[in-house]
């Protein structure tokens, strides 16, 4: 079993994340980005300005959703390929997810560029965690995937 760090960020506990690629359909455009492995999330997250730089393909259907404070919006949901970008990603793991649909959130505090930034994080949901055997080590902040 091959074992993958937390991020070890000024964020406090660690959590598990991994570098990945988004992608418009095409192949076309593309952004790196930093994901959080998100056992909550119903749905892939990404933040709006990513989908708007890759000039995503909207699909048609409104998705409802409900923050953890209760809030509900009604969000659109983006197609796009995500590819697992981690240079120590276990070849029996699935790493291509080819047109999902994700959801897209406005980021309070992005400031407007042409380009999104390598800082820009987003949340794996469980529309992708389904595809892995996902073993989290919280204690020694590291987790493994099959």
């Amino acid at each position: 079993m091959r074992w993958l760090q937390y991020s070890q960020t000024a964020e406090w506990p660690p959590f598990p994340s991994v570098p990945v690629l988004i992608t418009d359909l095409l192949g076309e455009r593309g952004v790196g980005v930093q994901a959080k492995i998100d056992t909550g999330a119903f749905m892939t997250i990404v933040p709006y300005r990513v989908v708007e730089y890759l000039r995503a393909d909207c699909t048609t259907k409104s998705i409802r959703c409900w923050g953890y404070d209760g809030h509900c919006s009604n969000l659109s949901g983006f197609l796009v390929n995500v590819y697992i970008d981690h240079p120590h990603w276990p070849s029996e793991a699935v790493r291509a997810f080819e047109g999902i649909d994700v959801l897209a959130v406005n980021v309070d505090g992005a400031a407007d560029t042409d380009a999104p930034t390598p800082a820009l994080e987003m949340l794996l949901g469980r529309d992708i965690l389904a595809a892995w055997n996902l073993h989290l080590d919280g204690p020694k902040s590291r987790y493994s995937v099959t």
